[in-house]
């Protein structure tokens, strides 16, 4: 029984965005995080993908229970859709 609960994945109806002065961006409804850099974040949020682009990002706070994620550092921009995609050579040699 354990394992079936283990596997079951948060899916969450809405989401809600919140950022103060640029330097700290709260977000609830997170279901996943995809790949996180210190430029880059891209987020699965109620079944949208969506990507925040910044530099010195930090993942200040996460909790997969309550889809809540706070990222620290300057947010420049905040996307939903596939987001970008690393480079192909940097993706090869992490």
């Amino acid at each position: 029984m354990a394992d079936e609960n283990k596997d079951e994945k948060k899916t969450f109806a809405e989401s809600k965005v919140t950022m103060i002065n640029r330097t700290n961006l709260a977000i609830t409804g997170v279901e996943r995080v995809v790949s996180s850099t210190n430029s880059l974040v891209n987020l699965k949020v109620a079944g949208t993908p969506m990507c925040v682009e910044g530099t010195n990002l930090s993942v200040a706070k996460l909790d997969v229970d309550q889809g809540v994620i706070v990222l620290e550092g300057t947010v420049n921009a905040i996307r939903y859709g596939q987001g970008k995609k690393a480079p192909i050579f940097k993706r090869i040699f992490k």
